[in-house]
């Protein structure tokens, strides 16, 4: 008796793309980057940016505004199985200066300016989590490698939580949390196929910088051990739209804990985040965080990099918790209760 062979539900690898198209257009006073389906197939849809000129031709890695350069979610394609699986990668579609073509070229209006090739792309399992290692390869330089890791159906994200810390992103020597057990990610062989990891030592509890907590310690209230942050700006429109929940949930818990929102803005915008506090009604303090202070800022200092932020440290300065957006509240909540 013979057995059928398994059916193949996705295209082979040998269809894998090797290449991913940048179109960059210079329309006068702006400048669009897009991802064009047409020469990107694996792509949902075209995927458009647009950058003021002006702007662009002034940006420096060390003044280009925060969150200037939005991230970019596609689906990506993997081999995985011997199969082609789409899975989301987040991109930074970062604008083009080159010394050779200039500002004028006709030549930005019709041709791809900018592939990025795929150096490595590669899958593997570890315990009940997938691997995903992915290495760019921009005009012959080989960016770092990014390694992601998919538990349970879901993608890590920056968060702590029940002590352990999690990263969208991770690099080689980093510790990753496993089924809740911490690795190291040792290294890579020389042709990339396998990746080592071993067991490390519990990686203790993450504390926020002694020079950042002397900032927060004055926001503890007598009684209370425990202090709830809120990162925000008043530009960004889910941290407003979340403020009536967070004071329904300051009003359950404000015998146990305290609240501090933290405004990550430009100077010129804080009399506007007082504004929105008034109308909102908001009881609690906020701490104004100077975004072009770009050092000593309290949120670059925690890598807060995703708005609305939430976090609860002790006085001690232990994050208990820290996620972002949604699942950060609705888990903030679930965190509070259970304590």
């Amino acid at each position: 008796m013979t057995s059928k062979p398994k059916e193949r539900k996705g295209k082979p690898c040998t269809e894998l793309p090797s290449v991913l198209f940048v179109l960059q257009e210079y329309l006068g006073d702006s400048v669009k980057i897009s991802l064009p389906k047409r020469h990107n197939p694996f792509l949902n849809e075209e995927i458009k940016l647009v950058y003021p000129t002006d702007s662009l031709m002034s940006w420096t890695s060390e003044n280009v505004p925060e969150g200037a350069i939005p991230e970019t979610s596609v689906n990506f394609p993997f081999c995985v199985h011997d199969e082609i699986v789409n899975e989301q990668v987040v991109l930074y579609l970062i604008p083009l200066k080159n010394p050779v073509v200039t500002w004028n070229d006709d030549r930005l209006n019709h041709i791809p300016t900018l592939s990025v090739m795929l150096a490595t792309n590669k899958t593997a399992n570890f315990l009940g989590a997938e691997i995903y290692v992915v290495q760019l390869k921009y005009d012959h330089h080989r960016s770092p490698l990014s390694i992601e890791i998919k538990e349970n159906g879901q993608f890590h994200r920056d968060r702590i939580n029940e002590g352990l810390a999690y990263k969208h992103s991770y690099r080689l020597q980093d510790t990753v949390n496993i089924e809740g057990k911490p690795y190291r990610l040792d290294s890579l062989d020389t042709g990339m196929e396998n990746l080592y990891l071993h067991p490390v030592v519990e990686t203790g509890a993450a504390y926020i910088p002694d020079v950042h907590l002397a900032k927060l310690l004055p926001y503890f209230s007598e009684n209370n051990e425990y202090l709830v942050l809120d990162f925000w700006g008043t530009w960004c429109a889910p941290c407003i739209e979340a403020l009536p929940h967070l004071q329904e949930l300051y009003s359950s818990s404000k015998e146990e804990y305290d609240f501090l929102s933290i405004c990550f803005d430009r100077p010129e915008n804080f009399d506007k985040a007082k504004e929105i506090f008034s109308e909102h009604g908001v009881a609690w303090p906020q701490l104004l965080d100077n975004q072009q202070a770009r050092k000593s800022t309290i949120s670059r200092g925690l890598n807060v990099s995703n708005f609305p932020t939430y976090m609860i440290i002790d006085r001690t300065g232990e994050i208990l918790y820290s996620n972002y957006g949604t699942e950060g509240f609705e888990g903030l909540k679930k965190f509070m209760v259970s304590e």
